[in-house]
């Protein structure tokens, strides 16, 4: 598990590129090689029927059935970037590269592909861009107790795996990821989501609790309510918490980016500094206000405070914040007593 340290760590300069590639409202999905798919890059979508106006695309497409689930949702998320492993591409994780780099832009991905090999690029490309990916595992072993499944294989705060039963394509994956991208960021746990047409993979309860303990993702039913459990990466952190961190560092990017492009100097003084703090303060106090964090606080130096050579090398290290993470009750146990 990545230390939420190491996550909210801010590294702004002039590479910065986060705030071309910070879509949290937007997903990917990867199809395998389509005929129908024209070798474009990638299509944008709206809706499913975005899918059918592809010339040759049908109803039982994979692309189709993902962007049914992906919208599916009474909230429904905006647009769905669709496309393909090619026959060019090195691996999956090239193909997702490939699409970024054509100027699609989005932050979660799902993929068709069912082999653990071609998953297991995907996330590590997705680990390396700060993305979120849902591979789904069909894989009898990871329903094994104390078994080196698949997630604990791959192990990333960035791949958050789905079981489903080899003969099913359900595609509850993308109906999670349409839901997390329509919904605001802070304001949601993927534990206990209920989402519109999902199906029950109809764990054992011997593989309910196998499946956890191996970081599994899975649907469950609830008094016939079919909700998503239990909502941890690979690595066993929560996904909701990768995701909200993400964001606060993307928006801080972002703030102190825009700061400097819209001034023509920021001067290495105390009103400098503070016009910085002051960007960052708004970040922080909008992620509290978003229920990311209950409460921040910042500290910096003076100009004063960092030597002359430091300051010369036009360089400001010195904002240091903490934060109390806003988390979420996801098990509750309750205890009585009653008298005779």
């Amino acid at each position: 598990m990545t230390s939420i340290t190491k996550i909210a760590n801010s590294q702004i300069s002039r590479s910065t590129a986060r705030i071309q590639t910070a879509s949290f409202n937007q997903g990917l999905f990867l199809a395998e090689a389509d005929a129908n798919l024209n070798n474009e890059d990638f299509y944008a979508v709206s809706d499913p029927d975005g899918v059918l106006a592809i010339t040759g695309m049908t109803t039982t497409s994979p692309a189709y059935l993902a962007a049914a689930a992906y919208f599916s949702g009474s909230v429904r998320a905006e647009t769905l970037i669709i496309g393909q492993n090619l026959a060019g591409d090195a691996n999956h994780g090239a193909s997702v590269a490939r699409i970024k780099a054509a100027g699609a832009s989005f932050y979660y991905v799902g993929a068709e592909t069912r082999v653990f090999a071609e998953q297991e690029t995907i996330s590590t490309y997705a680990g390396a861009q700060v993305m979120e990916y849902f591979p789904v595992s069909v894989l009898a072993a990871d329903l094994v107790a104390a078994n080196t499944s698949s997630a604990e294989t791959v192990n990333s705060d960035r791949s958050m795996f789905f079981y489903e039963t080899p003969a099913a394509i359900t595609y509850n994956e993308m109906r999670a990821m349409g839901k997390f991208c329509a919904a605001k960021v802070g304001s949601w746990t993927a534990a206990s989501q209920l989402l519109s047409g999902a199906v029950d993979t109809k764990l054992t309860d011997t593989q309910y609790d196998d499946a956890l303990a191996n970081r599994m993702n899975f649907f469950a039913n609830f008094g016939g309510n079919v909700v998503l459990q239990d909502g941890q990466t690979s690595s066993g952190e929560w996904l909701d918490v990768i995701v909200n961190l993400d964001y606060v560092d993307a928006r801080l990017e972002e703030a102190i980016a825009l700061l400097k492009i819209s001034r023509d100097k920021i001067g290495y003084d105390d009103d400098g500094i503070a016009l910085e703090e002051n960007a960052i303060r708004g970040v922080l106090g909008a992620a509290v206000d978003l229920g990311i964090f209950t409460s921040y606080t910042l500290t910096s130096k003076t100009a004063a405070q960092v030597g002359a050579q430091v300051r010369g090398t036009r360089r400001y290290t010195d904002f240091n914040w903490t934060a109390q993470l806003n988390g979420a009750i996801q098990y509750t146990s309750i205890e009585g007593n009653v008298g005779a």
